[in-house]
């Protein structure tokens, strides 16, 4: 979960960092980094929806 943890830190980072550079629109920026946010909560949770969630969903994925 640390390495889950960690790249919802630095996609919500950079996806700030691109809105104020102007390099990413406003809209789409909040998006993601309330995804990042939402898993981030999720990591902090004993138990996750992240990893206990909807199984049979990811085995249609497959």
């Amino acid at each position: 979960m640390r390495v889950v943890k960690a790249f919802a830190i630095l996609k919500r980072s950079t996806a700030l960092a691109n809105k104020r550079l102007g390099n990413l629109d406003a809209e789409k920026a909040e998006a993601i980094a309330a995804v990042c946010d939402d898993v981030l909560k999720a990591s902090t949770m004993t138990t996750s929806r992240l990893s206990y969630g909807r199984p049979e969903a990811a085995h249609k994925a497959i």
